[in-house]
């Protein structure tokens, strides 16, 4: 009895152990879902340092795999000074399936460490494989054009003699600006000014004058509020004592970028800024900019050039009173939140050095205080100046970029005389309409004086516009003959080219013909088994087509039916003549609108289905010269208010970046799904055919064709077990492997860790 007695209290504690252990293997796998929840969330809203700390942990645990290598390379890109670690976490995650924007964080780990050619070469792959709305909230046209940027400014660079750097946290480093006889200090420009605080403050320091006297002028940055960027203000101080109303300095000054930490020289005439735009080559670039007294107006900013700029955030140059010596700001030996300070000698005589390796590049880039000081010393040795126009024209493939630049640059500006005179014009048109009706000799006299000066400064613009045009048709010339000496060099090569490579371009080419856009988009074909059609995608947004797919065969559309519903474009601008397509700098799609009886064309680029991505494309519009564009709505193919569109856009989601998430409103795509995925040959069609008549009618079957392979695709599964079920019975059928792949969101995780999860 004592026995029988002994043996049921073992098995009931058996049992209870047991259930114990069944709960708390539940409640582990619970808890472990929800931190991969979190941690995703931390990442996706850029809190990149609480990310980090999850995934890390799962590097430690798999460190093969391709999602927690994406994960944390990607944290270790915005953390860590050192961009090789994120570049060897990166490298791998590329080779896996994890989401396509791995090739943009490559892209800009690349840049960082002044390897050029290999960033240009991964924001190709990601422009490659992203949707337009990527192509756009990922400012990659931006990214591009600071890498090339990037590129030429790191050809020379100016011997600087560096007398101290020292780490500063990036709320006080401007505290390690000290010199003797400045009458004055940093602050907020809510300490002197009372402008309430936004999003944007932490960027708006300004040099505040010790003693504040009549007609004192401070310079300051301040929100647009038309674009969301950080602009350049000014304001005086009145004779009361109060502060006029901030006076923006213009577009000259402030691109659609943020430009901050203005300071003006104790000369009152030399404006010294950071900004993101103008010919940045990463980040924030210092500029130079000197008030023309007599003309009123800045001159053209000039980038201070390399090593004082690099591909990170440089900025706050403050030149001492005596010009001997200046301080400013950079992030490229940074930790999180940390910059550095360095203290130069002032740049009245510039050293440059010619760099012709990378090792060259990064040993000016580090502006080590004890070897520049030390070069200072010796003798000086002649300066080899460097011949611009030369460099510019140079016929060489390698340095194209050069001449692009210049031919870019030309073309901009012979675009915008080109604007001014036709804008003119449309002005003497009403002014002779006016004319005509007037019947008082002052007026007649008033408007005559106005039209002959009109006619001058049309006469002048389109004598800039044909002058500067003349150039690009040369620049054109030279470079037509240097694709000549191209193609006679390389056409052995092309010869022994594969019948597989001719295919694919010739399939490229096709492809190219039919209107898809240098973005090169990739699409999945989803099989419709109702119809066994594959799903269209519309042709919305904004991209550049060079040369431009209109032509005279191919017009730019005029009063074409727009979509239902709520659409946005970007009008151009109002021409009294009709425009060719080459005008528009290849902007895709084209069309435009004229009113019937009216002598006016009105010319649009871009169509989007929400106002937040024709504003995100309006800046690159307006970097190409189109300054004075603006999104205009459509609603049933009518212009409407802005607000009233807005409030009847589409709720269909758009991709935006670092958009705050909310666990609860993703909660379907925050879960572990399971992938099938086979390989076929091209000529499998029976195979296809077995395989579709095994897919359940709730799941999704999705082909992808590279050459002769098909890669077939099913999803998504809740379960490993339901997907294994299906994996064992399609290998039966078709007698190929089939592969189960596991992902979380966009990420593909390891299948053992997804087990565990969803056990």
């Amino acid at each position: 009895m004592y026995n029988s007695y002994k043996y049921f209290v073992f098995i009931f504690f058996v049992f209870i152990l047991g259930q114990f252990a069944a709960a708390q293997k539940t409640n582990t796998n619970s808890h472990d879902l929800d931190s991969l929840k979190s941690a995703y969330i931390d990442f996706k809203n850029s809190n990149y340092h609480k990310a980090y700390l999850y995934f890390q942990k799962m590097y430690v645990q798999y460190p093969k795999d391709p999602a927690y290598n994406y994960y944390t390379g990607v944290c270790l890109l915005f953390l860590d000074k050192n961009p090789e670690k994120s570049l060897k976490r990166l490298r791998i995650a590329a080779t896996k399936d994890v989401p396509d924007d791995v090739y943009f964080y490559l892209g800009i780990a690349y840049h960082k460490s002044y390897l050029f050619s290999d960033a240009l070469k991964n924001f190709d792959r990601f422009k490659e494989k992203a949707t337009k709305s990527m192509y756009r909230d990922y400012d990659l046209l931006n990214h591009i054009n600071s890498v090339n940027n990037a590129i030429y400014l790191t050809k020379s660079g100016t011997e600087l003699v560096v007398y101290s750097k020292e780490n500063a946290s990036e709320k006080s480093f401007y505290s390690l600006y000290m010199f003797s006889g400045f009458e004055g200090g940093f602050g907020k420009n809510q300490d002197l000014l009372k402008f309430p605080m936004d999003s944007l403050s932490s960027k708006s320091l300004m040099y505040i004058p010790n003693k504040l006297e009549r007609n004192e002028v401070v310079y300051f940055s301040l929100k647009n509020e038309k674009r969301g960027d950080l602009d350049i203000f000014r304001s005086t101080r009145k004779n009361d004592g109060t502060w006029s109303e901030p006076e923006n300095l213009g577009e000259l000054i402030n691109s659609p970028f943020d430009e901050c930490y203005p300071y003006i020289h104790t000369d009152g005439s030399t404006l010294f800024f950071a900004s993101k735009g103008q010919y940045s080559m990463g980040g924030y670039d210092i500029y130079k900019s000197v008030w023309n007294w007599e003309k009123q107006q800045w001159s053209a900013p000039e980038n201070l050039g390399f090593p004082i700029n690099s591909p990170f955030d440089d900025f706050l140059f403050v030149p001492s009173p005596d010009e001997k010596f200046a301080y400013f700001a950079s992030a490229r030996d940074y930790a999180a939140k940390e910059v550095t300070v360095y203290k130069i000698k002032y740049l009245n005589d510039k050293k440059m050095k010619e760099n012709s390796s990378l090792g060259e590049i990064i040993q000016l880039s580090q502006l080590n205080v004890n070897e520049i000081i030390e070069k200072d010393s010796k003798s000086e040795k002649p300066v080899k100046v460097k011949n611009e126009l030369s460099e510019i024209v140079k016929l060489q493939a390698k340095e194209s970029f050069l001449y692009k630049s210049e031919y870019d640059s030309l073309l901009n500006q012979t675009m915008k005389w080109q604007l001014k005179a036709d804008s003119l014009q449309w002005i003497i048109d009403s002014k002779r309409t006016l004319l005509e009706k007037s019947e008082y000799e002052q007026d007649i006299k008033n408007l005559t004086n106005e039209l002959v000066d009109l006619e001058e400064k049309i006469y002048q613009a389109q004598k800039n516009a044909e002058k500067s045009y003349e150039r690009v048709r040369e620049i054109e010339q030279l470079n037509l003959a240097q694709k000549n000496v191209l193609y006679e060099n390389t056409q052995e090569k092309k010869s022994t080219t594969t019948a597989n490579q001719s295919t694919q371009k010739n399939e490229l080419s096709d492809i190219n013909q039919g209107g898809i856009d240098s973005v090169g988009f990739k699409k999945l074909e989803k099989f419709d088994f109702d119809n066994d059609q594959f799903e269209e995608i519309k042709d919305l947004g904004f991209y550049l087509k060079s040369p431009s797919i209109y032509n005279d065969k191919n017009p730019i559309p005029v009063n074409e039916k727009l979509p239902h519903g709520v659409i946005y474009m970007i009008q151009l601008g109002a021409f009294s003549t009709p425009k060719k397509p080459s005008v528009f700098n290849g902007f895709t799609p084209l069309t435009s609108i004229k009113k019937e009886g009216s002598t006016l064309t009105k010319y649009f680029t871009g169509k989007f289905l929400k106002l937040k991505e024709a504003e995100s494309s309006l800046s690159d519009v307006k970097q190409r010269g189109y300054k004075d564009a603006y999104v205009v709505a459509f609603k049933d193919g009518k212009i409407v208010p802005i607000n009233d569109a807005v409030k009847s856009e589409s709720r269909k989601s758009t991709i935006v970046q670092n958009k705050q998430i909310n666990i609860k409103d993703n909660e379907d795509d925050l879960i572990i799904k399971y992938v099938l995925k086979i390989e076929l040959n091209k000529s499998d069609s029976v195979l296809i055919l077995k395989i579709n008549s095994q897919v359940p009618d709730n799941k999704i079957a999705i082909k992808e064709q590279k050459g002769d392979v098909i890669y077939y695709r099913i999803e998504s599964f809740t379960s490993f077990d339901e997907s294994y079920s299906l994996k064992n019975k399609l290998e039966a059928i078709i007698n190929k492997e089939v592969e189960i792949h596991a992902f979380f969101a966009d990420s593909r995780i390891p299948v053992d860790q997804a087990r565990k999860m969803t056990q």
